[in-house]
């Protein structure tokens, strides 16, 4: 899967990063999973995740959790083309579908179902 390759731009991730996207991963379906529960996992204060978070991605904690979610996200969708827009926005912790749809199609310049009717088309080639 993309993101758990551990790589980011095209450089290997450090530890600390890696520890973070599995713990976000291991959350997904948890909506309430953000950065107070992550600061717990991680033993660290709100601050301090927050730094370390903008020094090595220059994104806030809060865009990253995203991010990894909206990612994850699209591995589900061209993995399998049955699936719904709904169905994957649960999956993943968006209990608001609109609110899914609006993030993703911002991270990726694409709709959810877009992505669904590129991967139906090139499964039925």
């Amino acid at each position: 899967d993309n993101f758990t390759e551990r790589k980011l731009h095209n450089y290997q991730l450090p530890d600390f990063m890696i520890q973070i996207i599995d713990h976000i991963e291991n959350n997904l379906d948890q909506e309430k999973f953000g950065v107070e529960q992550l600061c717990e996992i991680m033993c660290m204060s709100s601050s301090t995740l927050y730094r370390k978070m903008k020094l090595i991605t220059n994104k806030s904690s809060v865009e990253f959790i995203r991010e990894v979610r909206i990612r994850k996200a699209l591995e589900y969708l061209q993995k399998d083309s049955q699936l719904q827009v709904s169905e994957v926005s649960f999956m993943i912790g968006f209990e608001d579908v609109n609110y899914f749809r609006k993030c993703f199609k911002k991270q990726f310049g694409r709709t959810p179902s877009e992505i669904l009717q590129k991967s139906s088309i090139n499964k039925s080639v």
